[in-house]
């Protein structure tokens, strides 16, 4: 099925009402490898049940559309998450009522050789209208340029600064923390089927981009506000390679007027897997 321009753009998703348990909250904590140092106050507040607050990045994984992509016209073989972004409102409270909408926020044709680019946004609130947070996830569909839609794209986001980072932090990730990350609702084989690994041309079950960027964004709040999560504002980052699980990343950070950037590199093959990587923190200069 080809697509057009104004065809896509006006594709509709149906608002998504759902609530987030604690169990729900405590596995999304663990998908990230927290509770690796069980008597850390800052990392058992998101995993154990006692005072328990969920890790603010949760919302990229909270009021998802699913695989959306073969429904709207795009060949959902080729689609790839390309970046992520998220601005946080309010503490994602846990038992409540909230509803996710979503809506086709961009559409870029970067020409028949090159795919297109869709951007989703997705407004998360409660029942009751209070806002939680506005999720931004961008995918680059390799299989559907040359539409004639607009090639032009909002400004990239800043490059890695040229200068030594101001910091350089060092974090594991689980051997299983696919298989974790995947009970937070993406269930796509490729991060626990060696054989569909195989056959899409990657050595093992590859780690999902999403729970790359939460150990990342760890390292960033671990070594800029003190394992202090609450602190966070918003963060965003491009997706350029995949990691594998088990591999430890070099998170790099500077801090620049307006906020932190970072990207983080693999300690193992030296593969950059996070660029252009963005943090905001309250009370930070």
């Amino acid at each position: 099925m080809s697509i057009t321009d104004e065809g896509l753009r006006s594709f509709t998703f149906d608002p998504i009402p759902f609530r987030v348990t604690a169990r729900e909250a405590i596995l999304y904590g663990l998908g990230l490898g927290l509770g690796a140092e069980p008597t850390d106050a800052n990392q058992l507040r998101h995993v154990y049940e006692e005072g328990l607050v969920p890790y603010p990045l949760m919302p990229v994984v909270l009021g998802s559309p699913g695989m959306w992509f073969g429904r709207a016209g795009l060949d959902a073989r080729k689609v790839l998450h390309g970046a992520q972004a998220l601005k946080i409102l309010a503490p994602v409270p846990l038992d409540t009522a909230l509803v996710a909408r979503n809506v086709i926020s961009g559409l870029y044709d970067r020409g028949a050789d090159k795919g297109a680019v869709v951007e989703v946004t997705r407004e998360i609130a409660t029942d009751a209208g209070a806002p939680v947070a506005r999720v931004l996830s961008t995918y680059m569909c390799m299989g559907d340029g040359g539409f004639g839609g607009s090639a032009s794209r909002p400004a990239p986001a800043p490059s890695r600064p040229d200068r030594s980072p101001d910091a350089t932090v060092r974090i594991a990730t689980l051997s299983q923390a696919a298989l974790l990350y995947r009970l937070n609702g993406d269930m796509n084989p490729l991060h626990a089927d060696p054989a569909m690994a195989a056959k899409l041309g990657f050595d093992r079950p590859i780690l999902h981009g999403l729970c790359t960027l939460g150990h990342a964004l760890r390292a960033v709040v671990d070594n800029q506000a003190g394992g202090n999560a609450a602190r966070l504002t918003a963060v965003s980052a491009r997706m350029s390679r995949p990691t594998y699980p088990g591999e430890t990343l070099e998170v790099a950070i500077w801090a620049e007027a307006g906020g932190l950037l970072f990207e983080a590199t693999t300690v193992e093959r030296g593969v950059t897997v996070l660029a252009g990587g963005q943090v905001g923190l309250e009370g930070a200069a």
